[in-house]
């Protein structure tokens, strides 16, 4: 992620929330099957999971109204 991209994401985010909007940003990451089969049971909760969270491909945002309660 170059230091302009990191700007944009940020501004972009930014301003969004400033409206109330909540702001979801999506990325991908083929894995390789030998080592993540079908099945593959993915720690979430540990400090350090057990999948790869370098490299990601950012796809885009999402931005969701959030009215208060």
């Amino acid at each position: 992620m170059t230091s302009a991209f990191r700007d944009d994401f940020e501004n972009i985010n930014e301003n969004l929330a400033k409206r109330g909007e909540r702001v979801l940003g999506f990325a991908h990451l083929v894995l390789p099957a030998d080592k993540f089969p079908k099945g593959f049971k993915y720690d979430t909760d540990s400090e350090t999971p057990n999948f790869p969270l370098d490299n990601l491909v950012f796809i885009g945002f999402m931005s969701l109204i959030d009215p208060p309660r």
